[in-house]
């Protein structure tokens, strides 16, 4: 009896200790079921999403190596590659856990951006409330950043799980620097050094977040000697959870960040090295060094991220390259931005999130704002799902100081803020919606932008796999109207026109493909084909030859150069092609039926 009795005063125990815990975050708590099901309600519906042909295949439906999921092989593979370009091997082990449980099923990946969606929603919220104390501010810029349609593309595109991973470690590492700074310990910084590591092996952009240490030290955290004044309002009015001990000078706080700064640097290093490395599609090495225009368009990109903010129509992807930005664009927008960061450093005493919110927005939009070129993109909706949270501080703290003279103030904040909450649900659903499948997205891309070649291409590439030839063609001719450069256009078009049947347009276009690009292996084969096929076995002879020049093993090549060879009655080079591309790929059924051909050819030959 006295065990049983013993037993159930520990029950009891439980449950008063439960009953505490949620009486006392029960408004927390309120939040965060909020939070999840507002999230839920606009973005379960990509469950029933396709994947898309925009760097999906690179990541997940033509890698391998990520389809193989979790072996020895395929971990070394992700820290040692890279793919588009990137070195992010967490990044790709997230796709391969993916893959380990759904296969290439794109429901479970879908649904895996958007539980990370959902983590980073709280962690944000619990960021902010923690080092603030203020609920209902932090739970609106958690909000914002919920259901901001700019964040649709990151939640709804199964390749930029890098983003999402980012943002984790990027909000896990805050949550473990400002537990830090409680008190301050050799594991503690170790947590935030380790946590800062793995979010740069999810995206290098991750390197600004020591930055953003330091503004946090002056705001919320209030370490920076001389800023106790805004420290005991903040205690006063918001009681936050976590009290920082010790004040520092400017110096100091540097300092203690420094073993950050030189992982840093070295992430840096090696971003830039695997970069100017890479070969990505058409594009070669980046252009690391910054030109004038890049500035402008810098200056001008930042102004049109803001506006997207407040106005967010028009999303796409790709946006169409800006070309060259004009001076009275560029000067306009340096002015917007000179004004702004004037007004809010004025400011900034009095109201210190307003300094600390705008330079979270630019440092942490810099690395991807186009001043050093790192591939085709420029303008990206992607990029802003960190950059954004500075100016949702702004907002969600500055409105409420702005009308607290007001009458009924709360009133007018709740009601202004549940419609702001209504009409972003309303877009990103709409917005999440163009993101079915590729003939949505890309359907919707070109409706709402001009000479968008990329667009184009990839719509006419998804037409062309239907078998719906004709507006394939057309949408591929306008892609290389708009960007007669552009290789991948050319190769498509000449493909497509093939698959038709009209061989010598089809024969002009891959030509034009092999002459931008001599490397593109791809292009020399079907050019290769495509002239066998017109009857022009020398042509196409020479085109497999060159194929096989850049890569001796593509077995493809040795098959048709073979075919090409036995066509001419040569059939020992045609037999040697054959068993070559055989060695390559054991199990090409092709090669292995062309091969018996020929030499059934060579006995026949041979019988008197």
């Amino acid at each position: 009896m006295k065990n049983v009795k013993r037993n159930t005063r520990k029950t009891y125990s439980d449950d008063e200790r439960i009953r505490s815990f949620m009486q006392r975050y029960r408004n927390e708590l309120l939040v965060c079921l909020f939070l999840i099901l507002v999230t839920l309600a606009v973005f379960l519906q990509i469950r029933n999403h396709d994947f898309i042909t925009y760097d999906d295949p690179a990541y997940v439906t033509r890698n391998h190596e990520v389809q193989a999921g979790w072996t020895w092989k395929s971990v070394v593979w992700a820290f040692t590659d890279k793919v588009q370009g990137h070195w992010h091997p967490v990044t790709l082990l997230s796709h391969m856990t993916d893959c380990q449980l759904f296969g290439l099923h794109p429901a479970g990946h879908h649904l895996s951006s958007l539980i990370f969606h959902i983590i980073d929603t709280l962690l944000l919220f619990l960021a902010l409330r923690l080092m603030t104390g203020a609920l209902m501010r932090s739970a609106f810029v958690a909000a914002l950043f919920a259901l901001h349609p700019l964040h649709v593309e990151t939640v709804a595109w199964v390749a930029d799980r890098k983003d999402l991973l980012a943002a984790l470690f990027w909000l896990l590492g805050i949550i473990a620097y400002a537990y830090y700074c409680t008190r301050s310990g050799l594991v503690k910084y170790a947590l935030v050094l380790s946590v800062f590591a793995l979010g740069l092996m999810s995206k290098a952009t991750v390197v600004t977040l020591p930055v953003i240490f330091l503004l946090l030290d002056y705001w919320p955290l209030n370490r920076l000697r001389g800023t106790s004044e805004n420290k005991e309002d903040r205690e006063e009015k918001h009681h936050p959870v976590l009290f920082p001990q010790g004040e520092k000078s400017i110096a100091g706080l540097v300092l203690e960040k420094l073993p950050l700064f030189i992982v840093a640097a070295a992430f840096t290093l090696i971003t830039t090295w695997v970069m100017q490395t890479a070969v990505t599609r058409e594009f070669t090495a980046p252009r690391i060094m910054a030109s004038a225009n890049n500035i402008s368009q810098a200056l001008v990109f930042y102004v049109t991220y803001i506006a997207k903010m407040f106005w967010p129509v028009h999303l796409a992807l790709p946006y169409p390259h800006p070309g060259h930005v004009p001076g009275w664009q560029a000067g306009g927008a340096g002015l917007v931005l000179l004004v702004i960061s004037l007004v809010f450093f004025w400011k900034g005493r009095r109201y210190p999130y307003l300094p600390v919110g705008w330079l979270w927005y630019l440092i942490t939009l810099a690395p991807v704002i186009g001043i050093a070129k790192f591939g085709p993109h420029e303008l990206a909706d992607r990029y802003t799902y960190i950059p954004l949270i500075g100016l949702f501080i702004i907002i969600s703290w500055a409105v409420p100081d702005l009308v607290k003279k007001l009458p009924h103030k709360n009133v007018f904040i709740g009601v202004a803020g549940g419609v702001i909450l209504a009409v972003l649900m309303a877009c990103s659903w709409v917005q999440t919606g163009y993101w079915k499948d590729n003939i949505s997205l890309f359907r919707h891309t070109i409706s709402v932008t001009a000479n968008n070649f990329q667009a184009e291409n990839d719509l006419g590439v998804t037409l062309r796999h239907r078998g719906e030839l004709d507006e394939a063609i057309e949408h591929l001719r306008r892609a290389v109207r708009i960007n007669p450069d552009m290789v991948r256009s050319q190769y498509n078009l000449g493909l497509a026109l093939a698959q038709k049947g009209d061989l010598f347009d089809a024969a002009l276009h891959l030509s034009k493909a092999v002459e931008i690009m001599p490397n593109n292996i791809k292009a020399h084969h079907n050019l290769g084909t495509t002239l066998a096929r017109m009857g022009n076995l020398d042509g196409a002879i020479a085109q497999f030859r060159k194929a096989l020049e850049i890569d001796p093993d593509y077995a493809e090549a040795h098959n048709q150069l073979g075919a090409a060879l036995g066509a001419q009655g040569k059939l020992d080079e045609a037999i040697a092609q054959f068993k070559e591309a055989l060695r390559i790929r054991p199990d090409y059924k092709k090669a292995e039926a062309n091969l018996r051909h020929a030499l059934a050819l060579k006995r026949r030959s041979q019988t008197p």
